[in-house]
């Protein structure tokens, strides 16, 4: 899930405390160990590429890797956090039944053996 960060904030004791902001107003704080920063590369390239189309969609969409990594579940959320669906997998490409949902903007959350990627999209 998305969120929004509203305050960071590094204190003595090296321990990151992040408060951040889901898209329904609801605060979540975080605690993250410095070390744990220290020993991790950040990239803006993503490792694991997934698409989802159509974007707008109107019954389905198809979300889709071309990696070697297989998507092992995909589950759907609404803009507060709320999980709707959740299916397994253990393919290179999913088609999923969005007939049911009501308009609006929606995430998927795509997820592999080792890695996880969430992706937005709009039910029209």
């Amino acid at each position: 899930m998305d969120y929004y960060v509203c305050n960071v904030n590094l204190r003595e004791n090296m321990y990151l405390y992040l408060s951040v902001q889901d898209a329904c107003g609801q605060l979540v704080f975080k605690t993250i160990p410095w070390y744990v920063l220290q020993n991790k590369s950040f990239s803006a390239k993503d490792s694991w590429n997934v698409s989802l189309f159509p974007n707008p969609a109107n019954n389905h969409i198809e979300v889709r890797t071309e990696n070697t990594d297989n998507i092992k579940q995909v589950q759907v959320y609404d803009v507060c956090g709320r999980l709707l669906q959740t299916l397994e997998a253990n393919s290179h490409s999913m088609r999923i039944d969005v007939s049911n949902l009501a308009a609006g903007m929606y995430f998927v959350r795509v997820v592999s053996k080792n890695e996880t990627k969430t992706i937005s999209f709009v039910k029209k």
